[in-house]
């Protein structure tokens, strides 16, 4: 069991036949001392509603709350006769199969859409590119250096193109610069692409006022292309592997363009203003139908999961008979 965020419910069992694991020290590993508990039901039974609550109670911290090992042995399980034990485990090992089966369909379906997406997206970005002129992007982007603002809060580039205030998704699980002193401003409307994870896809117009981090190119656009269609474009490109392999200098997963002279030296196809536009409606209409399937396939998944965790509670505290 994972002691860090219980209420994730990160618990696994060790198949018997495994042996001669190691563990980091982030995991519980819990073992029945005594024939009264079996393996399987203690499994189940550190799933249920109760016990997670209880863990989480006992946790302690706040971008990662852990529990103790003392603490999670004080948390107290119900514990049926053993005969009892086997039957709530055997019926919950059938009936979540059904539900992780249907949360395996869906995940599939998803996969699936994402890889049409893709496609979809080269196809619409070759037509539009065809036999267009080709322009380094020193000649498409300017960078700037904007001064901070007093009580600026912090802007980030996402792998998914969103460039947004970090208060407008989340606040935790970054890693926090201890001198923003060589930050930079950013207002709305700037391009931005990350030096380290623009080839993931962090590539966009920043919709908020704000300061960056200096590891972003922070640019204006030439009226010549479309701020979106560029962006588009890259994180195609990025997509695609072709950013990548523009790189030859890693940084941990990264690659490293946070020389402004290596992403200007690379180039993009600049086809006319009215193809560019055609490009970028398209691309629209093909994300918004994307996102509407996704987010109706993320509510099924999230009813199933609740399902799931419903079933087991109940067949683990006894309000139904298995």
């Amino acid at each position: 069991m994972s002691t860090v965020r219980p209420y994730l419910n990160a618990v696994a069992q060790v198949p018997e036949e495994t042996d001669n694991l190691v563990f980091s020290t982030g995991f519980a590993v819990l073992s029945p001392e005594s024939e009264e508990i079996t393996s399987r039901y203690l499994y189940w039974a550190m799933q249920s509603a109760p016990f997670i609550a209880e863990a989480t109670r006992w946790s302690n911290g706040v971008s990662y709350p852990a529990i103790n090992v003392d603490d999670l042995m004080r948390i107290k399980l119900p514990l049926p006769p053993r005969d009892q034990q086997v039957r709530i485990a055997q019926y919950l090992d059938v009936e979540t199969a059904k539900i992780d089966h249907l949360i395996a369909k869906q995940r599939a379906l998803t996969q699936l859409l994402d890889e049409h997406s893709k496609s979809a997206t080269y196809q619409i970005l070759k037509k539009s590119v065809y036999g267009a002129e080709r322009l380094r992007l020193k000649w498409l982007l300017s960078k700037m250096q904007r001064p901070v603002l007093e009580g600026s809060e912090i802007v980030t580039a996402y792998d998914d193109g969103e460039v947004t205030l970090r208060s407008n998704r989340r606040l935790d699980g970054y890693w926090m610069s201890s001198d923003d002193s060589n930050y930079q401003g950013v207002k709305q409307g700037d391009f931005v692409f990350h030096g380290l994870d623009g080839y993931r896809g962090a590539v966009g117009l920043s919709d908020s006022d704000g300061k960056m981090t200096p590891a972003c190119h922070v640019c204006s656009v030439s009226k010549t292309i479309r701020p979106d269609f560029l962006a588009l474009y890259l994180r195609f490109l990025g997509g695609s592997g072709y950013l990548k392999n523009q790189s030859m200098t890693v940084r941990g997963d990264s690659m490293d363009f946070r020389n402004w002279q290596k992403v200007a030296a690379l180039s993009v196809p600049v086809p006319s203003l009215i193809a560019q536009k055609e490009a970028v409606d398209q691309l629209t209409e093909l994300k918004s139908r994307e996102e509407e399937v996704v987010a109706s396939s993320t509510r099924l998944i999230n009813l199933l999961r609740e399902r799931r965790s419903a079933l087991i509670t109940a067949a683990v505290t006894g309000q139904i008979e298995v």
